[in-house]
Order: structure tokens, then C-alpha cells, then sequence
């Protein structure tokens, strides 16, 4: 799949720190919960993929898993874990990997070369469903990390989690902690925010198909930060003579969440629960559409 990100996130060393978390100071209120580590770098690698760009069918007529995961490998090339080593050297999609002991012979060799404070793996699985500590992926066996495995509120999947690996003190890898992204599905790995959010996109990839038909080329761009209530979705429609049509829409969960969107004009649209129930969001695409050809 030939696709590129628009680089919004970058993240050019992808270690974290896996340093147990402290807890507040007794008497002291606590901060807002900062954004957990492995979360900006599983957007930084999303966005790196564009995972996050949906292109017409006539580009990508039958996305796959398959083809997902080939991107993020390619994306990974572009950070790094440590002086001349990048991370697709270090990341695997398969907990096979760690079963057979790949994972642990890998950080071995980088503990070696660059010392044990560099050696960092990463796995990268997709998920049915996940809870504090285990993903479950479909056929394979429930694995489990040994700290924790963060999520957004919004918590249906499928999911992509990210997990941090290093060597445990008897030279045996440990997986220690994740994060858990939910997606579009598995043959598109789009972050998603809400159910809202992903019956829209499921929407819009319908509409693409139809406009595919009568030689228009649309793609779908979803916005970062990835776990967002309120997101922005672009869709740019193109005809063969090159002219393109942009509308913007905003996408708020939550009717609370409408005010941290951009307001509707002709050529934006902000949905809710609501508009989205009662039919007002499809007819004004197909208004919009019909009546501002691209």
C-alpha cells in the first residue's frame, strides 16, 4: 500500500521510559493524568503510516490486515530506537515472536552492542478486546504484560496495542506495558475516538465507493490526537479533471463536546448523537454534494 502521513506527530527516538509510576504526594491534589508515552508513539507511528488516511478505491480497492502492518513496518524505519538501529528492527506484529524467543534474542543483541539501557522492543498487536493487563487476539493465546495496559474512555474495539518490551534481570524479555488504541477494523486502522466516530467513517468509506462510481475520487483524513471526543474528519472529492471539493466535518460524541468544534458553514458540518440519528448529517452531504459538484 503506498501511502504517506502527514508527519503532525513525530517521535524520532521511540523509546519510553518504563520506570514504575510514582504516586502523588500525600496531601497534595494530583495533576491531570498526563498522556501515557506509548500513546504519543503509537499516533506518531499511525500518523507516520497514514493509517489515518483513507484514499479512494481506485488506490486501495481491497485494503487488508495484511497491508495495514506492511505500512506500519514502513513507517517504523523512520524512528529510532538508538544510535544506528531503527525501530522496525525491534518491532514485531505477532506475539509468535516472543513465544519463540525472538523478542528476548533481539534485545540480547542490542544489550550487547548499546548497552542494556537501549535495549527496547515493541510489539504491536491487533486485538478483539483488551483489559487491564491481557490483549486477546482472536486465535492466539491471551497475552499478558506485567504492569499495565493503558486505554482511551472509549474502550470498544477491535484495538491495536502497542507494548514495551526489555530484558528482565535473567536475560529473558518481559513485556511491561501497553497501550490500547481503538480502530476503525482490521482491514483499516484508523484511530477512532467513539462509537459515533466509527459508524461515520464506516459511512463516509460507503460514500467513496459510490462516488467511485461515477468517477469521483474522495479520501478520508481523521485528525490527532487520536482518543479526542470531539475530531475533525476532512473529505476532499475529486474529479478527473483534477478540480477537488473539500468538506469538513467535526465529529462530537458528545453533545457537551460540540463547543471544541469548528462551527458549520457551508462546507462544514459538526455531528452529534443527535444529528446523526434524526438523518440531518446525510442530507446535508448529499445536498452539499449535489449541489457544489468537485
Amino acid at each position: 500500500m503506498n501511502r504517506s502521513g502527514d508527519g503532525r506527530i513525530a517521535a524520532p527516538d521511540f523509546r519510553v521510559s518504563l520506570d514504575p509510576d510514582l504516586p502523588p504526594i500525600p496531601g497534595m491534589s494530583s495533576a491531570v493524568p498526563s498522556l501515557p508515552p506509548l500513546a504519543s508513539r503509537l499516533w506518531s507511528l499511525l500518523a507516520a503510516s497514514g493509517a489515518h488516511i483513507v484514499l479512494p478505491p481506485a488506490e486501495t480497492p481491497d485494503p487488508s490486515l495484511v497491508d495495514e502492518f506492511h505500512a506500519i513496518m514502513t513507517a517504523a524505519r523512520s524512528f529510532r530506537l538508538g544510535p544506528d538501529m531503527d525501530l522496525a528492527e525491534a518491532l514485531w506484529t505477532r506475539a509468535g515472536a516472543f513465544w519463540a524467543g525472538e523478542v528476548a534474542t533481539k534485545l540480547r543483541e542490542i544489550t550487547r552492542i548499546h548497552g542494556r539501557a537501549a535495549a527496547q522492543g515493541f510489539l504491536l498487536l491487533y486485538a478483539g478486546d483488551v483489559d487491564d493487563r491481557i490483549v486477546f487476539s482472536g486465535h492466539a493465546s491471551p497475552f499478558a504484560v506485567t504492569d499495565r495496559i493503558d486505554r482511551s474512555d472509549f474502550a470498544i474495539g477491535p484495538w491495536l496495542v502497542l507494548i514495551a518490551c526489555r530484558l528482565d534481570p535473567i536475560g529473558q524479555a518481559e513485556p511491561v506495558r501497553g497501550y490500547a488504541q481503538p480502530i476503525l477494523s482490521g482491514r483499516r486502522f484508523v484511530p477512532v475516538g467513539s462509537t459515533l466516530e466509527r459508524d461515520a467513517l464506516t459511512a463516509l468509506i460507503e460514500l467513496q465507493a459510490k462516488l467511485d462510481a461515477y468517477g469521483l475520487d474522495a479520501t478520508i483524513e481523521r485528525s490527532f490526537p487520536a482518543e479526542s471526543a470531539a475530531c475533525d474528519v476532512l473529505l476532499s472529492i475529486r474529479n478527473r479533471d483534477g478540480h477537488t471539493q473539500e468538506l469538513r466535518i467535526a465529529i462530537a460524541a458528545a453533545e457537551r463536546a460540540i463547543g471544541k468544534t469548528a462551527p458549520e458553514d457551508s462546507d462544514g458540518f459538526v455531528l452529534t448523537p443527535r444529528n446523526w440519528q434524526d438523518g440531518s448529517f446525510v442530507a446535508w452531504l448529499a445536498q452539499t454534494i449535489l449541489e457544489r459538484p468537485a
